[in-house]
């Protein structure tokens, strides 16, 4: 029993990173890919550092590869 879930724990610590370095971040409204977010916060709102426009929400988005 003990060995299951330490394999199993394993497992889950070497495919996490994994997964993060599938995923890339793509700004909304460029379409450009983005190794950070582009976005800084001012006044409550998301502000995108390439277009200076104003969102409710972050204009990045995760997708994987």
């Amino acid at each position: 029993m003990k060995h299951a879930i330490l394999g199993l724990m394993a497992a889950v610590v070497l495919a996490v990173p994994t997964g993060f370095a599938a995923s890339k971040m793509i700004c909304k409204d460029t379409g450009k890919e983005v190794t950070s977010c582009c976005c800084s916060v001012k006044d409550g709102k998301f502000v995108c550092k390439f277009t200076k426009k104003t969102h409710d929400t972050c204009c990045c988005e995760s997708r994987s590869s």
